[in-house]
């Protein structure tokens, strides 16, 4: 693999309101690796007979290009508005879209009315395009099969998420409010909403929310508390199909289709505090984070075939402990030293019941018993971590 980065930013500030920016990223990941052949194919879910005879692994690479403009301008002394575009391209290696493009343009508008309140809100609205969308690329894998019984078996209509077009709108609203000069106070809002227009196949709808609190306090000059609280939201909805044969389409059995809608949340609590030990010399900072995540997934339709059915719901905890020291050696160099801990949870069905050795599990007639060897880093787990770091600024 040979990875390559290209950063390029022009900042121009010769008119005295109006600041103007251009900058432009490449990334590319030259994915040079051996490919892997399997002239017999693979053996699906350890039972039968193998499948898919000739395939090829195939060394994945893309490539990324960003381009933007901004300008912001200071219209009075409590207001600022900036405007963006920015364009995206991605190059995909024999992916089923070649190459994307994606067009974002808002605005951002900044208010300081007071000396202790800040209040900032922006638009943005994305356009993405999936020209020439073909499923027969993978032929490069299924190396026996045609690119039209590639196309046939993969459902002309679906998209895959990544690839499809999407529209996309993004709005944000930030406040801050700093009543006395040891305090702070923070409220965010931040709402995402990505539609699919052309698939009618796949993921049609995702919606996400996340509204968050915190506050910052310093009751003495070398302490510092803060606290925050984060609640996210999303929503989504999925068009799928089960077929028996190549020939089934959405428009030719209807019956066949069934919808999926999910619900996840997530809350997350952080608490912590920057104390200043010896001025200019040793600081430390605690810091606790505790996060509660729930996902629920409801499927209805597919009357002629397997019913769509509810799946159990999916929880999960995070908990994070931070203690790190901060030493200054000398000007811009830092030594960092510390504690970490970690412990996760997760109650899952479609995981709990898996084992190293699946024949207690795997009990119906003429399966062959199989090994999961992912039950070692099953959840739950804890982890303690000390560290030493070196930090060098210039």
């Amino acid at each position: 693999m040979r990875p390559f980065l290209l950063n390029a930013t022009l900042v121009n500030r010769f008119f005295t309101r109006l600041d103007l920016k251009a900058s432009y990223r490449y990334y590319d990941f030259d994915n040079r690796s051996r490919r892997v052949f399997f002239p017999e194919g693979i053996i699906v879910n350890d039972q039968g007979s193998a499948v898919e005879a000739g395939l090829r692994s195939f060394p994945w690479a893309y490539s990324r290009q960003y381009a933007s403009l901004d300008a912001s301008y200071a219209v009075t002394r409590w207001l600022s508005a900036r405007l963006g575009y920015g364009w995206e391209r991605m190059h995909r290696e024999r992916r089923e879209v070649l190459n994307a493009n994606e067009h974002t343009v808002g605005p951002t508008f900044d208010l300081t009315p007071t000396s202790w309140l800040m209040v900032r809100t922006g638009y943005k609205r994305s356009w993405r395009d999936a020209h020439r969308y073909d499923a027969g690329r993978f032929a490069v894998v299924e190396t026996e099969d045609s690119p039209e019984e590639v196309r046939a078996a993969q459902l002309a209509v679906l998209r895959k998420y990544d690839e499809a077009a999407r529209n996309r709108d993004q709005y944000s609203l930030f406040t801050q409010v700093t009543p006395w000069s040891t305090l702070t106070l923070t409220a965010e809002f931040d709402f995402n909403k990505d539609h699919f227009p052309g698939t009618a196949i796949g993921l049609k709808n995702d919606i996400n929310y996340v509204p968050s609190i915190g506050l910052t306090y310093a009751p003495l000059d070398w302490m510092s508390l803060f606290a925050d609280y984060n609640w996210e939201g999303y929503d989504w909805k999925m068009r799928a199909m089960e077929r028996t044969a190549t020939t089934q389409t959405p428009s030719s059995d209807p019956n066949r289709l069934w919808i999926s809608r999910g619900k996840d949340q997530v809350h997350t609590f952080d608490i912590g505090s920057d104390l200043t030990l010896i001025k200019n010399l040793l600081g430390f900072r605690i810091q606790y984070t505790f996060s509660d995540a729930s996902s629920l997934t409801r499927a209805s339709g597919n009357s002629a075939g397997t019913a769509a059915s509810d799946f159990p719901r999916v929880t999960s905890q995070w908990h994070e402990l931070l203690a790190r020291f901060d030493y200054r050696l000398y000007r811009g160099t830092t030594l960092k030293f510390g504690y970490y801990f970690n412990h996760f949870t997760e109650s899952d069905f479609g995981v709990d019941v898996m084992d190293v050795w699946m024949g207690n599990v795997d009990t119906t007639p003429n399966v062959q018993r199989s090994i999961f060897l992912g039950d070692r880093i099953k959840t739950p787990y804890t982890a303690h971590l000390g560290f030493v770091a070196l930090r060098w600024e210039y």
